[in-house]
């Protein structure tokens, strides 16, 4: 039960946070008269949020990984593409802070 109840912990942490708006919906707004940005933006964003996903899954055990996902979410809240950014530059850094 213990262990079952520390899973639950440890994947309410470090679970996507719900977007607010879908990729179609961020990029309209940031590109209401682009339609060729709106669409380079949505590739970017979908790409950028299937990152995201399987960085969270190869690191969901760790407490660093958890830190990192909300602080960069909180950050970059719809912006999937920046919030990959700032993850991955937040993960290398605690890579080189901790050399294991």
């Amino acid at each position: 039960m213990r262990r079952l109840a520390l899973t639950v912990l440890v994947l309410l942490l470090v679970a996507p946070p719900a977007r607010a708006k879908s990729p179609a919906e961020f990029c309209a707004v940031r590109w209401p008269d682009d339609f060729d940005m709106q669409e380079v933006c949505v590739r970017k964003q979908t790409a950028a949020a299937q990152r995201i996903e399987a960085w969270t899954t190869a690191h969901k055990a760790t407490a660093a990984a958890s830190t990192i996902r909300a602080t960069c979410s909180k950050r970059w809240e719809d912006d999937a593409d920046m919030m990959d950014v700032c993850i991955q530059k937040q993960w290398a850094a605690y890579q080189r802070l901790h050399p294991n």
